[in-house]
């Protein structure tokens, strides 16, 4: 279960992250489902985007970005690095990418 506070910035990466305020809104909803499709999400948006690794892998203080798990570890640092843009994409190819292949998955997590 997911705590309130893992919530609040999980919706924060998924709002970022799907540039989408109605999966935002299933908040209350979110849970380790939910976390794991946005970890490999975020997984194939790193493995797009050379420069979203480099940036993740730092704030992750050396866990390993494909040991499962490590988004919920890091979780608080991902989501105030996108809050002050530190984090930004470098292609919407990649994006739209990550957005076709996850958002829908993301909302059944939180059903």
């Amino acid at each position: 279960m997911l705590t309130r506070e893992e919530r609040d910035n999980l919706a924060t990466v998924i709002s970022i992250l799907f540039d989408d305020n109605e999966l935002r809104t299933l908040k209350h909803s979110f849970n380790e489902r939910t976390l794991n499709t946005v970890e490999l999400a975020m997984e194939e948006l790193i493995k797009c985007n050379a420069r979203m690794k480099e940036l993740v892998t730092g704030l992750t203080m050396g866990i390993s970005v494909f040991t499962r798990g490590w988004l919920k570890q890091s979780l608080d640092k991902i989501a105030q690095a996108l809050r002050d843009r530190q984090l930004e994409f470098d292609g919407m190819a990649c994006r739209n990418q990550v957005n076709i292949n996850f958002r829908m998955e993301v909302y059944r997590s939180a059903l």
